[in-house]
């Protein structure tokens, strides 16, 4: 069954329900001292599993020493999940963040890191690029860009975990602590990531020109990861005007991308789909964002607010008034689902 069968014939809900723990409630402890991979085919269809330990991992491989003693690695990019022995308070963290509650989550992985227990360097690193997730979900973007640019880029320069970059998809009104970091990171010759993540956040600012310049750079840049999240990032200032061709273009630059950067892409796209006709490919692309892209919060809510939106002025309350309870009961916290509270009364009072 592909994606828009899924999307037409079963209930928000209960998608958002198999979907919103994301990748972190999954991460299950072993009981053995042992860790376990699970591993991608080519094809991507079926997983099979590599147990020992794990020695790095990185954007490019993962390298483990089997329980037979041989060393073996694994492409990054085939790596689906892994297993291992967590320490209390990093389970209790993920429990947290997937209940929503971030700052508590936040508190826990930073025990974690102050304890003696967790001495694994790859271990450590998932648990900083942790910190960056709870921060963008609190909205704390000034601290999240500097712990991954700082800490996460810091503690490997490689890392696996790129993804969890926070730039700016929606257009919100810059602070001036956001403005004053990105004006540095914007200019900052040693790194390229600080230079994307500084003309994300001044790319609708005062610096507007400085900013799309530095971006139509790293778009030709070595880093392709850079690259792409820098094109895409210029969809931004691209939506209004986006033509059906620019927009097919769109499409298949989508698909050459790494799955784990396509949040804000798609995002943007349904955007631009609806506004030139396309409003039930629009309505996937966005929904795409909730359900496979769960720790982008607040970009998963704002798709969700817009597709609510869209069913309101179709004239299809039942799909609204669905989304705008998930909003509520889900991201009560963001301006999204304080936004779908008003529009639910909307709905209600007809």
């Amino acid at each position: 069954m592909n994606f828009r069968t899924i999307f037409r014939t079963v209930p928000v809900a209960l998608l958002l329900a198999a979907f919103c723990l994301g990748p972190a409630a999954r991460l299950a402890a072993q009981s053995t001292a042992s860790d376990t991979v699970h591993v991608w085919d080519e094809k991507g269809e079926t997983q099979t599993r590599i147990r020992g330990t794990i020695q790095a991992y990185d954007r490019n491989v993962l390298t483990i020493l089997t329980v037979s003693g041989r060393e073996q690695q694994v492409s990054s990019d085939r790596v689906a999940r892994l297993e291992s022995r967590w320490d209390r308070r990093q389970l209790e963290g993920d429990t947290a963040f997937a209940s929503g509650e971030f700052e508590r989550a936040d508190q826990l992985y930073r025990q974690a890191l102050d304890g003696e227990r967790e001495t694994r360097d790859w271990a450590r690193h998932r648990l900083v690029v942790q910190l960056v997730w709870c921060q963008q979900a609190t909205g704390k973007w000034p601290e999240a860009g500097s712990l991954f640019l700082k800490s996460v880029l810091g503690s490997n320069p490689q890392t696996p975990y790129f993804d969890a970059i926070p730039l700016a998809w929606k257009t919100p009104a810059t602070s001036l602590p956001m403005q004053q970091f990105a004006k540095k990171w914007l200019v900052d010759e040693r790194s390229r990531a600080a230079n994307l993540l500084g003309a994300s956040w001044l790319l609708t600012s005062t610096e507007r020109e400085r900013a799309i310049e530095v971006l139509r750079q790293l778009t030709v840049g070595e880093d392709r990861q850079i690259a792409f999240l820098a094109e895409t990032q210029l969809w931004r200032i691209q939506v209004p005007t986006a033509s059906e061709v620019t927009i097919r273009e769109w499409e298949k630059l989508l698909l050459r991308m790494p799955t784990a950067f396509r949040a804000g892409p798609y995002h943007l796209l349904g955007h631009a789909l609806k506004r030139t006709g396309r409003s039930q490919d629009g309505l996937i692309a966005w929904m795409r964002v909730p359900l496979q892209y769960p720790r982008h919060r607040l970009l998963a809510a704002e798709s969700l607010l817009v597709t609510a939106r869209h069913y309101q002025s179709a004239g299809k309350r039942e799909q609204a008034t669905t989304l705008c309870r998930e909003l509520i009961s889900g991201y009560p916290t963001t301006i999204a689902g304080q936004a779908a509270q008003d529009l639910l009364q909307e709905l209600t009072d007809k």
